[in-house]
Formats: structure tokens, C-alpha cells, sequence
């Protein structure tokens, strides 16, 4: 039995509050003209869509946005968008997949460049991760369209999320809105280059699926760290949720640093290997609270696709030098952490690397002639969507040793 959607209509009232938007609204703004057509009669307007009008029809989703008050939000693909993805038969995609496919592009809230504003963190955390409120990145887990309302906890443990930046304009997953706010009497369409794909494996199934990071898996199974890895908690409650944002060394990468097999994944010290891995996930941030001064739970985390990762940002990583996660010998703002902390530089095309100012070829890992190179890496897949978090493939293995 379908229940109220009151909880996305709290969410909906939640994104409207805050200290800014995607972009700044203007007078021209207020005089666009009221919408005339359904998000249907929009997006069969614009021959550009016409793949997802299909699919919207083949899973008979079409009827909600058509004769439904909404107010709904779709990230509409392109038809390119669904070529480029490998979709150029929605006949041979299996009903439940394409289901799937097409109700996570579609959110129940309207959501515009000018009215969406992620809720601000906390000044802690601010200052933890040297960027500040107005900078705007903040990413919310919105939960796409579901049959049942979620009016329960239950609800936040069971159903995919996306990541809507703020940086820039507006984002889902890490794909940036190409053509924005074309309005609808029922909500919004926002226009993407790509189609959004729903995330099918936490990030320790995508470290074991990926022939790639076997060494990664290797490190991972000797310190232990499988269930870690594998927590899809997003309810916001509990010890270990997942939130991350995890570098993913490649085989290559590890090779490059002096462990080319398991044998010398083996023998390096376990103190050591656990703060190699620990230094490529950024500190999570866990928000609960409620909103409109009523008892609904929101919940968010603070990650990072590659849309909100600004030239020359510093994260604070789990990486743990004297054991401050365990007893808080260290403050989160100490030197001893903040000189460790990763750097982010990003050229002109939007290209990631971490760590470029201090490549390092010697004693790395804080190990005595362990030789090879580190640091300098750059992120050669962005944006892996995980069922606890998201993921980015990295070429060099980023060392933890302080900056100069």
C-alpha cells in the first residue's frame, strides 16, 4: 500500500533553505513564463530525448509524469547519452534492469539550479577539510522514486541514493547538468551528456570484481578490512557507516611502490599497510537532525564526486599516525594530521591528480629504502557510484609522509 510522501516533501522544503544555490537567481528569472506542459510533453518535444521517452513508456513511467501533480525532477540522457552508455536497443535491455535505470534518474522534489542548496557542515568540519560554507559543495544522498514512501527508518538502509553537488552548477554523480530548469507543470527537467547508472556493488565487491586492484584486495584481506568495506549502512546511525570516498590504487600503481605481488603485500609491516589504506579514503561526515522543527530524520554525507573537487583542496583522510581515532591524543586540526592531509589539483579540463607538489621516490611509506615512486597520481576513472559510497582509480599510490 502506497504511504504519504511526507518525508520528500520535508526533504523538498529542506532543500529550499540555506545560504545559497547552484547558481545565483536573477530578475530574468522571475519573468520566465509559467510552464505549460507536463514533463512528458516537454521531453517529447526535443527529438534529443526521444530514447528516453521510449524508456519512460516501455516501464510505463510515463503516466506518473504525465497525469501526476509531482512535483518530480528528471535527469534526462540524451539519446547520445544512451549510445554512448551501450543502450541502443531498449528492447534488449531486461524490464527490471531498464525499471531500474530509468526510476533512478527521476527524483520526487523539484530541483533547480536556483533553489537547490545541500545543507551547510558544521564549522569543525569546515576547518577539518580547509574549505568553508560558501563554497557551496556539499553533497546530498537524495533517494530516487520508490513505490513505497519512505516513512521508516527501514527506508534508508533499503534504496539506491545519488549525489547532488553544488559546485559550479548542478550535478548528479558527478555528471554535471548540461542544459538546466527547463520547467514542467509537474516539476523540472535537467538535461545530461550521460546516463546516470544506479550502483549494483559496495566498494570491497567492486575492489574484488576489478582485476585491476588486486593488489588493493590483497592489502584489504590482510588487515581485515572486508566488512568495513562492505557496510552499506546509510541510515546515519551506528558505528561504520558508509560514506566513503575511496583512491583506488591499480596493480600498476602498487608495482610502481615496490609491492608488485601478494609476497610483498604480505611483508610489509601491518602497521604500515593499514595507514597506506587508510590515507586513500577522506574522512566521512555523518549529518542527522530534523527539519522544519518537526521529528523527520534527514540524513547526508559529505563525498566527493569529481564535480565538486576544486583545484588545490585539502581532505583530511582516515589515516590514523598516532592513533587519534581510537583515543584523541591528536585534535582533528593538529599538525601532525593536518600536514598529512591529501591535495587535489585540477586543470582546465577538469582532470584530477593528488599530491603533485611532493612526488616522492625514496623511504616512502615511511619505510627505510623502500624505493619506487608515489604521489603525483592521477585519477584515471572518476566517479565509480558504490552502494556505500563512490570510488576513484588512481596511477601512483599516494605516500602519507608530511608535506614540506
Amino acid at each position: 500500500m502506497k504511504r504519504t510522501n511526507f518525508l520528500y516533501l520535508a526533504l523538498s522544503i529542506a532543500f529550499l533553505i540555506g545560504l545559497g544555490a547552484c547558481t545565483l537567481k536573477t530578475k530574468r528569472d522571475d519573468l520566465k513564463p509559467a510552464a505549460s506542459k507536463n514533463i512528458m510533453e516537454v521531453l517529447e518535444s526535443m527529438p534529443e530525448y526521444s530514447t528516453l521517452v521510449e524508456a519512460l513508456k516501455i516501464t510505463e513511467m510515463d503516466k506518473q509524469l504525465r497525469n501526476s501533480t509531482g512535483p518530480y525532477t528528471i535527469f534526462a540522457p540524451t539519446n547520445a547519452a544512451f549510445q554512448a552508455a551501450g543502450i541502443t536497443n531498449l528492447n534488449n535491455v531486461p524490464f527490471t534492469t531498464l525499471m531500474r535505470i530509468v526510476k533512478y534518474h527521476i527524483y520526487m522534489m523539484r530541483i533547480t539550479t536556483t533553489t537547490f542548496t545541500p545543507f551547510p557542515a558544521t564549522a569543525n568540519l569546515t576547518t577539518n577539510n580547509n574549505f568553508t560554507n560558501t563554497d557551496n559543495i556539499y553533497v546530498t544522498w537524495v533517494p530516487s522514486i520508490a513505490d513505497e514512501a519512505p516513512t521508516n527508518e527501514d527506508f534508508w538502509d533499503k534504496y539506491n541514493y545519488a549525489y547532488m553537488g553544488c559546485l559550479n552548477g548542478l550535478s548528479i554523480n558527478g555528471i554535471k547538468v548540461t542544459k538546466p530548469d527547463m520547467a514542467a507543470t509537474n516539476g523540472v527537467v535537467q538535461g545530461v551528456d550521460r546516463v546516470v547508472l544506479p550502483p549494483t556493488q559496495n566498494l570491497w565487491q567492486y575492489i574484488q570484481a576489478n582485476p585491476q586492484l588486486q593488489r588493493l584486495e590483497e592489502a584489504v584481506i590482510r588487515l581485515g578490512l572486508q566488512a568495513t568495506l562492505s557496510n552499506s549502512n546509510t541510515s546515519g546511525t551506528g558505528s561504520g557507516n558508509g560514506a566513503f570516498t575511496a583512491f583506488l590504487p591499480t596493480n600498476q600503481a602498487f608495482a610502481d611502490a615496490g609491492f608488485p605481488d601478494a609476497t610483498s603485500i604480505n611483508a610489509a609491516p601491518w602497521a604500515t599497510l593499514s595507514r597506506i589504506v587508510q590515507y586513500h579514503v577522506i574522512s566521512p561526515a555523518n549529518y542527522s537532525g530534523t527539519t522544519g522543527g518537526g521529528a523527520i530524520n534527514y540524513r547526508q554525507r559529505l563525498v566527493f564526486p569529481s564535480s565538486v573537487i576544486t583545484n588545490g583542496q585539502r581532505f583530511l583522510t582516515l589515516f590514523d599516525p598516532v592513533g587519534y581515532y581510537v583515543t584523541p591524543t591528536l585534535g582533528p586540526n593538529s599538525p601532525e594530521l593536518l600536514s598529512r592531509r591529501l591535495t587535489a589539483t585540477v586543470d582546465a579540463n577538469g582532470n584530477i591528480s593528488l599530491n603533485t607538489a611532493r612526488p616522492r621516490t625514496t623511504n616512502l611509506f615511511e619505510i627505510a629504502a623502500q624505493n619506487g615512486t608515489a604521489n603525483n597520481a592521477r585519477v584515471v576513472q572518476s566517479d565509480v557510484m558504490l552502494l556505500n559510497g563512490i570510488g576513484h582509480v588512481i596511477d601512483k599510490v599516494l605516500d602519507f609522509s608530511p608535506q614540506p
